[in-house]
C-alpha cells in the first residue's frame, strides 16, 4: 500500500477517499509525518532487569518450600493447616456416613457422638445414608467352591450363610457334546 491508500487508513482520515491529486498529496505527506495510531499504543514494555527477576526467585525457597517473608509463610502454613482440617474433617464425615459399626473398637465409644446438630435440636432430622451391606463381589474367584479346600461356597465361606454366595447352576448348553461339535 502506497500513496493515499495508506494514508486512508490512518486514524485521522477515517477511511475518507481524497476529493483530487492535491488532497491525495497532503493525505500521503500527513500519513508520512504522524502515526497511524494513538501515542499509548507505541509505548515501550516496562523494562525488567535480571536483579528483579532473581528477586522474585528469591521470595520463595524451593529446596526448604518456605518463604523468606515471615508474615506470608505464617499465612501459607495456617491456610494450609485449615485446608488439610477441612479435608480430613471431611473424609471422617464421608466414613462414618457409611461407617458399619457406630462404636470405635479400641476404646468402646460411639463414633457419632458429639456436638448436637443445630437442626436436630430445632427438630430438623434427615434421613441418614446407609450402605447397603454387600460383597464386593459376589464370589472372589470364578469357581464354584473354594479353591483352598475344594468345598462348595454354600458349605465354606467366611461369611454368614445367608450373606454367601449362591453359584449360579451349571447350564446344560455349555457342555462338550463331542470332540467336533461345539454347544
Amino acid at each position: 500500500m502506497g500513496g493515499w491508500e495508506a494514508a486512508s487508513t490512518h486514524r485521522d482520515f477515517a477511511g475518507r477517499e481524497p476529493q483530487s491529486w492535491g488532497e491525495s498529496l497532503q493525505f500521503y505527506r500527513h500519513a508520512q509525518i504522524n502515526r497511524p495510531f494513538a501515542d499509548d499504543q507505541y509505548k515501550k514494555p516496562p523494562r525488567v532487569t535480571r536483579y528483579e527477576i532473581s528477586r522474585k526467585e528469591a521470595e520463595y525457597n524451593p529446596i526448604t518450600q518456605t518463604w523468606r517473608d515471615v508474615e506470608r509463610e505464617q499465612a501459607a502454613r495456617r491456610r494450609d493447616a485449615e485446608d488439610t482440617l477441612r479435608a480430613q474433617n471431611r473424609a471422617k464425615d464421608r466414613q462414618l456416613d457409611f461407617e458399619r459399626s457406630s462404636h470405635d473398637v479400641l476404646t468402646q465409644e460411639r463414633k457419632r457422638a458429639g456436638l448436637l446438630d443445630p437442626q436436630a435440636a430445632m427438630g430438623l432430622t434427615f434421613p441418614v445414608k446407609q450402605r447397603e451391606q454387600r460383597l464386593a463381589h459376589p464370589m472372589d474367584s470364578m469357581v464354584p467352591y473354594n479353591i483352598i479346600s475344594g468345598l462348595s461356597v454354600e458349605e465354606h465361606h467366611w461369611a454368614p450363610p445367608d450373606q454367601r454366595p449362591r453359584p449360579a447352576p451349571p447350564r446344560e448348553d455349555t457342555k462338550l457334546r463331542s470332540i467336533t461339535q461345539r454347544p
